[in-house]
């Protein structure tokens, strides 16, 4: 799935709990989203890679189109205009996905309370997959979908972090 559109599922999730959510909480929680999709299901959720940037996992094209929010609370969806009718829409996940809605409810649930620094710091363990490509290059490397997976699964199974994600 387009990273866009996890993230708007993860909007409409926070507008309709009224929880505020910036920029940096959303790509956070979008991480943890694809990581606990990836150990639950062995799939990745978002269809292109996120980079180890200082402040956590980002998705860059995500970070392209919400920069202009700065640290302030996002607003409105991201939206993007239907060719077919020119209008503009904010695309989200199909309600028929429900392995989807299950893993990104479990993800709410266990992650959402944390404020956005306490989301990257989470996403910082030693030997967690931002970790471990940081070392490997400092500089904003793509962090493996398998390693996320792995790391994912490891959470999994030592029930760390787990609350409802998995």
């Amino acid at each position: 799935m387009r990273a866009h559109v996890a993230a708007n599922s993860l909007l409409q999730k926070a507008f309709a709990t009224k929880t505020p959510i910036t920029h940096l909480k959303l790509q956070k929680l979008l991480y943890f989203l694809h990581g606990w999709h990836m150990a639950i299901t062995g799939m990745p959720v978002v269809d292109e890679g996120f980079q180890a940037w200082e402040y956590g996992p980002v998705v860059p094209s995500l970070y392209q189109q919400l920069r202009g929010y700065g640290a302030n609370v996002i607003d409105d969806y991201i939206r993007e205009i239907d060719p077919a009718s020119g209008k503009s829409i904010a695309y989200v996940a199909s309600v028929e996905d429900h392995q989807f809605w299950s893993i990104l409810d479990g993800v709410w649930s266990q992650y959402s309370r944390f404020g956005a620094l306490e989301l990257s710091t989470l996403s910082h363990e030693a030997n967690s997959a931002w970790s471990l490509a940081r070392r490997e290059n400092p500089y904003n490397a793509t962090i493996d979908d398998a390693l996320i997976g792995r790391y994912f699964s490891d959470l999994a199974a030592n029930s760390r972090h787990q609350g409802g994600a998995a």
